[in-house]
């Protein structure tokens, strides 16, 4: 009986956290993965930090608390990076409820690797498409 419950809450809770949780800054709901691209590659040559000033563009929703479910988001760098050729860099989190789409952010992030242990670096729902940049991780923050 315990095993309906759950899985008639998940169904009830699932248009929290499915396809509309996606926001991007146009409105459009297109550009999602069910999966992050992790970096684990040893012959990487991306940086294993980047502290970067950025605009957040889109965002998937975590859930904080209930489920254990990361979040992700897209931040257009202000200035480029050393090593890190990509405009964007796509940012999974645990819980993503303090940023908004637009916010201007200085983020410090991290490699994601598969090997993290934290879950919520492995449960996605629903992240956004980097097509095929890799994510990183958040270490710290501050909304400007």
């Amino acid at each position: 009986m315990r095993c309906y419950i759950v899985v008639l809450l998940f169904m009830a809770c699932y248009p929290v956290f499915g396809q509309d949780t996606l926001v991007l800054k146009n409105g459009n709901v297109k550009e999602y993965s069910d999966s992050v691209v992790y970096n684990d590659s040893a012959t990487s040559r991306l940086p294993e930090t980047i502290i970067a000033d950025g605009l957040v563009e889109a965002k998937t929703m975590a859930n904080c608390g209930n489920f254990c479910i990361g979040g992700t988001m897209r931040v257009r760098l202000l200035n480029p990076v050393t090593n890190y050729h990509y405009t964007y860099v796509y940012v999974a989190t645990g819980c993503l409820c303090k940023f908004n789409i637009g916010d201007k952010v200085h983020v410090t992030v991290s490699k994601l690797r598969q090997t993290d242990k934290e879950c919520y670096y492995h449960s996605f729902l629903q992240a956004l498409n980097s097509h095929g940049a890799p994510y990183y991780k958040l270490l710290d923050y501050k909304i400007e």
